[in-house]
């Protein structure tokens, strides 16, 4: 009696079964991880962006009512003025 201790890599009967069973899983696999991965850096970046748009959305309402509250208090004079700077600053962003 003889024992022989073999690793076997590739299968010596039903080869190409052996193949279209292990490499179709694993292309599957590696599909559906790829898939998923995407996704999720997907996901943090849209995450971050909505972040970053809610900060500047803050901001600029701060800014928003911090001007309304200076035009609203005080005198025509500063209003005058304040509207000058406004019709300047729309003009530069329009250059």
């Amino acid at each position: 009696m003889v024992r022989i201790f073999q690793i076997l890599l590739f299968p010596e009967q039903d080869v190409k079964l052996f193949y279209k069973v292990v490499f179709s899983r694993w292309f599957l696999w590696m599909a559906i991880m790829l898939f998923l991965t995407d996704i999720y850096k997907w996901e943090i970046h849209y995450s971050d962006n909505q972040k970053e748009i809610k900060l500047e959305q803050i901001e600029n309402d701060r800014i928003r009512k911090s001007w309304n509250y200076m035009y609203n208090n005080n005198s025509k004079e500063v209003k005058r003025l304040m509207e000058k700077a406004y019709i300047n600053s729309k003009e530069t962003e329009n250059e």
